[in-house]
């Protein structure tokens, strides 16, 4: 009995740290595609140009 429960107390520990690197990863990739896509459509770099008239 004891066997199987230091098994199950390790299952639920690696599976836990899954779950960490998972959100980690998915965490950089949203940022990543953020920076790369999101914010330069958001907020594009742009000039103003603009003519003087004579008064």
């Amino acid at each position: 009995m004891a066997f199987i429960s230091a098994q199950t107390a390790i299952l639920v520990y690696f599976y836990a740290a899954l779950v960490k690197d998972k959100e980690l990863i998915a965490g950089e990739v949203m940022n990543e595609y953020n920076q790369k896509f999101v914010m330069p459509r958001a907020m594009p770099v742009c000039r103003d140009a603009s003519t003087m008239t004579s008064q």
